[in-house]
């Protein structure tokens, strides 16, 4: 993009070396912040939650006689001959433009750039020979079905741990692809294991078992639970109470997926969200639409709320959704960065709303009222007339 500069709100031109009085003009709100060299070449980029002190400091003087070894660094007062910066309103939207421009600018490094990397799923092909359960960060790069966003590597292993507890089954790949002459594993003898390695249930069978567990993990909780519970009551009315007990037990391990570290797992094919998050002033807050390994900045809704703009905001999303965008590294990269805002704390993470067809205007304005404390909206505040103003006309 031989464009990038449009991307910043401003270019200052300034003279080396470079002064303070020079980058007066920066402002000194949140936002991103590019030194450039000669023929706007690029030199550093920066994050900052006020753009002028961080440049002033970046740009701050030093001699190498003030440091106890040379410095290799550039002289950036030196060497800067443009000042680009972007004002931002939130932490999620300063990230989202330096991955944005950092990927225009410096599209072999700017992974190592960041802070965050690509999320983590759990991946399974329920048509390969020997399916199971693994994590991976490379949701969408092969065939199968994808689960999460998880918040590390560890929720995920947990995640998978939970569904070989509550579904029996197989904790070894190894084990699994000796099927069906394997050896009889020790969760089998203790009757935790369905056991399709020693042949004692079949491939096709076993295969049930696993899209019965991707259905419960993607979602469908009640299906099982109404089941399992049905078979509980049965049991202890057929005063079979050892095998009621056992139905009890795989209840109760079902209550590992309702940890709140495992909130936003669902279908990665459902990867959707409308986030919402600060903007320029307490009267506005600014949208994003996030679709799969898409963002989309959305422009901005008025405080308050106004039922068109919300309406608008829906209406984009249903457009986006329509396609099925590629999703590279890249996109990857932007489905961290929306993992970690969701996973962040409400005043850093805003607002994200998981999207569905149904979602109604209504429903979002509720859920943003709920949060405008963290989004920072407010109404304008009325002048007060003066005891001048208030008499009447002569």
């Amino acid at each position: 993009m031989d464009n990038w500069s449009e991307l910043f709100d401003e270019g200052l031109d300034v003279r080396t070396p470079v002064s303070d009085e020079q980058i007066a003009a920066v402002p000194a709100k949140r936002g991103v912040v590019l030194l450039a060299g000669e023929n706007n070449e690029p030199i550093v980029m920066l994050t900052a939650a006020d753009m002028r002190a961080r440049t002033r400091n970046r740009l701050a003087e030093r001699t190498d006689e003030d440091l106890p070894v040379p410095s290799k660094r550039p002289d950036l007062r030196r060497i800067t001959r443009r000042v680009f910066y972007r004002r931002c309103g939130s932490h999620f939207e300063t990230d989202l433009w330096f991955l944005e421009i950092a990927h225009i600018l410096w599209p072999k490094r700017h992974a190592k750039m960041i802070s965050w990397k690509a999320p983590w799923f759990i991946h399974i092909h329920l048509e390969d020979a020997y399916p199971y359960f693994q994590r991976t960060r490379e949701v969408y790069a092969r065939p199968g079905s994808y689960l999460g966003p998880f918040a590390d590597a560890k929720g995920a292993e947990s995640f998978i741990e939970g569904l070989q507890e509550s579904f029996d089954l197989c904790r070894s790949i190894t084990c699994l692809r000796r099927a069906p002459n394997g050896p009889r594993c020790a969760y089998a003898e203790m009757g935790r294991c369905v056991s399709p390695a020693d042949g004692t249930i079949s491939m096709d069978a076993y295969r049930e078992i696993l899209a019965e567990a991707l259905a419960f993990a993607g979602g469908d909780r009640a299906t099982l639970r109404d089941k399992l519970t049905s078979r509980m009551k049965s049991a202890a009315e057929a005063r079979d109470y050892e095998r009621a007990g056992s139905f009890k037990a795989r209840l109760e391990r079902l209550s590992l997926f309702e940890r709140e570290c495992f909130r936003e797992v669902h279908p990665a094919d459902e990867f959707g969200y409308i986030l919402v998050h600060r903007g320029g002033s307490r009267r506005e807050a600014r949208v994003f639409l996030v679709w799969r390994g898409d963002i989309v900045p959305a422009g901005a809704i008025q405080w308050p709320l106004q039922e068109n703009e919300l309406q608008g905001v829906l209406d984009r999303m249903k457009i986006l959704t329509a396609r099925t965008p590629p999703c590279d590294d890249f996109g990857r990269l932007r489905m961290g960065l929306i993992t970690r805002s969701l996973f962040a704390d409400p005043p850093r993470g805003g607002v994200a709303v998981r999207w569905c067809a149904n979602l109604t205007p209504e429903t979002l304005g509720e859920i943003v009222q709920t949060r405008r404390d963290d989004l920072g909206l407010s109404a304008a505040v009325e002048k007060k007339q003066s005891a001048d103003d208030a008499k009447e006309p002569e």
